[in-house]
């Protein structure tokens, strides 16, 4: 064999064990964020408060680096959950990003019962398991005191 040719064929098999995936190819399941396990609802002066913290971790344990938004549900009364809104996350590649997230819910009903869920998203689309659902009743707001110096009638 000519010694161009055993080079050539050399070269090529070095390009084509050096091409490709390095790690384990993970099945989406497993890519996607972990279901959040801290979701909170309280009652505030404008309506209800959801909060949660940010996930940090994918389902088989490893780090998320790409978590792109969240869709929070919410049930009135018994009823089945809809989406009551999508959350952006833009804060991706800031060297300090959010560490809790929160949404109020100004679109409730004093005496009513809620119930909220969170789900997180990858930039790929690959969606999180539920969170904990976390049921609350919209309770009338607190007067708020007056302002030091007002006039009150």
């Amino acid at each position: 064999m000519p010694l161009h040719v055993g080079a050539a064929l050399l070269a090529t098999a070095v390009a084509l064990t050096a091409c490709g995936r390095k790690t384990d190819v993970k099945p989406p399941e497993f890519a996607a964020p972990q279901a959040l396990q801290n979701v909170a609802a309280r009652n505030g002066p404008d309506g209800i408060r959801i909060t949660w913290e940010r996930p940090h971790l994918c389902a088989d344990g490893s780090p998320l680096r790409d978590l792109a938004a969240f869709r929070i549900e919410r049930s009135i009364g018994g009823d089945s959950f809809e989406t009551l809104t999508k959350l952006t996350v833009s804060d991706r590649d800031r060297f300090r990003q959010m560490r809790r997230f929160r949404h109020l819910d100004g679109a409730v009903t004093v005496g009513e019962r809620y119930r909220y869920r969170v789900f997180s998203y990858t930039v790929n689309g690959l969606i999180s398991e539920v969170s904990n659902v976390v049921e609350i009743v919209r309770m009338r707001p607190p007067p708020v005191p007056p302002t030091p110096g007002e006039e009150t009638r």
